[in-house]
């Protein structure tokens, strides 16, 4: 047995949700945060259909919102009057 490999004590299927995944991918995030947004469905709801904890939806939720406030001056803007004309129209005529 090497020393440069830790072993694990306990069996990962063990260890609670907690440990298992301590860092999530930014795609990840960005799908908890658009789900919860735009279903209004509740923490617990996604937590358990994703396999986080509740808290960890709430963060990942909250650094979502974080990043969009962040980049907003840069990256968005309301229409102005031609577009939301624009944009109307073409809503009516799908309608």
């Amino acid at each position: 047995m090497s020393c440069s490999q830790p072993q694990m004590i306990v069996p990962e299927h063990l260890l609670g949700q907690k440990w298992r995944s301590l860092r999530i991918s930014a795609e990840k995030t960005c799908l908890i945060a658009l789900v919860y947004i735009g279903t209004q469905s509740s923490m617990y709801a996604i937590a358990d259909k994703v396999e986080v904890a509740e808290s960890s939806v709430h963060a990942y939720v909250y650094r979502f919102v974080r990043f969009l406030h962040s980049v907003s001056d840069h990256m968005m803007r309301m229409p102005d009057s031609a577009e939301r004309t624009r944009i109307r129209t073409g809503f009516l005529a799908k309608s």
